[in-house]
């Protein structure tokens, strides 16, 4: 598969959890919904992001920094819901990276 196949893993995703929170109660699982949340916001920015980079490399630092930075993040935050919420932008972020770095150009 090749990097722009990544770009459309990332439309995919973004369709998947963007109908999760459309269809969804918050009250029947907040954790979950929570984590939808953030999810949603990685891959809709990541999707963004990577259509203007055409690098693998540049596309991998952007990546790994957002990760860095969403991890210092959550050092500092005491609500449940916005610890939900970033929870849930880290996996994302760990599958992008991952995907990313398995595809070449």
């Amino acid at each position: 598969m090749k990097y722009e196949n990544v770009l459309d893993v990332l439309k995919r995703k973004c369709g998947e959890t963007s109908d999760y929170l459309i269809k969804q109660h918050v009250e029947l699982d907040p954790a979950k919904y929570h984590k939808a949340q953030g999810m949603n916001d990685v891959y809709i920015s990541c999707y963004r992001n990577m259509c203007d980079i055409d690098e693998k490399k540049l596309a991998l630092r952007f990546l790994k920094r957002n990760m860095d930075n969403r991890i210092e993040e959550l050092n500092d935050l005491d609500d449940q819901t916005t610890i939900q919420k970033q929870q849930g932008r880290i996996e994302a972020l760990g599958m992008v990276i991952n995907l990313t770095e398995e595809k070449s150009l």
